[in-house]
């Protein structure tokens, strides 16, 4: 029995589509596979955690966290709490940012 998933509407219970999973583990190139050739959203939102740009930033990974905001993520949008992806940034010692 064949299992089709369309990675452009799938989610989590919490709303987290793969673009948030592949931005909080640095993979760079999914996340480029993600956006520019499936069209997920770079601020996409999930109930509690965030975008993207969030999970990128929470991650510490530059690289990815560039390429989102590039892409036209929101580093002033906040999560549930009200934390913005700068908060995670600076949590993760990203000064550069």
């Amino acid at each position: 029995m064949a299992c089709k998933v369309n990675m452009r509407e799938a989610k989590d219970a919490s709303g987290r589509n793969a673009l948030h999973f592949a931005a909080g583990k640095g993979h760079l190139a999914v996340c480029r596979f993600l956006v520019e050739d499936l069209g997920l959203d770079v601020n996409s939102t999930a109930a509690e955690s965030g975008t993207p740009v969030h999970f990128a930033a929470a991650g510490g990974d530059e690289r990815v966290l560039g390429y989102l905001l590039d892409r036209g993520g929101d580093p002033g949008l906040p999560d549930a709490k009200g934390c913005t992806p700068l908060h995670n940034a600076a949590e993760q010692g990203m000064v550069r940012l």
